[in-house]
């Protein structure tokens, strides 16, 4: 079993024509379990926050699973495959318009480099 936790916080000024500064702050957590040397099951959890530009106040929440396969146990196997559903929430109620403030995502994910 593996996991990451990257955390990240941003903190621009003079953005755009505009000339706007953005303050924001970012955690997520991802446990991956390993069942064999190819293929894994990710879970990630996701809270973003902060001050966007026109100081216009964000925050969002995700929530992901996805099954993987890679060519290798290596942390940075390629390719990857990826089948993956993600439930995304908007704290103001604004992002998905009509749709409320939250959003179910089924995909396929591929990852390769050479």
């Amino acid at each position: 079993m593996g996991t990451g936790t990257p955390v990240s916080y941003l903190d621009g000024s003079d953005i755009g024509t505009a000339k706007d500064s953005i303050d924001q702050f970012s955690i997520v957590v991802r446990p991956m379990y390993k069942w064999d040397k190819t293929k894994k099951t990710i879970f990630e959890a996701g809270y973003n926050t902060g001050t966007g530009t026109g100081n216009s106040d964000f925050e969002s929440h995700k929530f992901t699973v996805a099954q993987a396969w890679s060519m290798g146990d290596s942390f940075w196997a390629r390719p990857e495959i990826r089948v993956y559903g993600s439930y995304i929430t908007d704290g103001e109620g604004t992002t998905f318009g009509e749709k409320g403030d939250s959003e179910f995502v089924l995909g396929i994910q591929a990852e390769a480099w050479w």
